[in-house]
């Protein structure tokens, strides 16, 4: 299993727009995920919710503010 890394912000950005990752907000709801919310983000229940439904070859972006 690959190991985390960080990256920065436009990393991430272009890797969600290319749909080559899913932006998750490493919060439990979508109120600790801040009061200005990141397009394309899902929360963690929502990750769970669809984690069948996932593409197992897209890279998972976890990120807090």
């Amino acid at each position: 299993m690959p190991q985390p890394q960080i990256i920065e912000p436009e990393t991430a950005h272009e890797r969600v727009q290319q749909d080559d990752a899913v932006l998750v907000c490493a919060y439990d709801d979508r109120e600790k995920c801040g009061d200005v919310p990141v397009p394309a983000a899902i929360t963690l229940p929502e990750l769970e919710q669809r984690a069948d439904q996932l593409d197992r070859v897209r890279e998972l972006i976890f990120y807090c503010n």
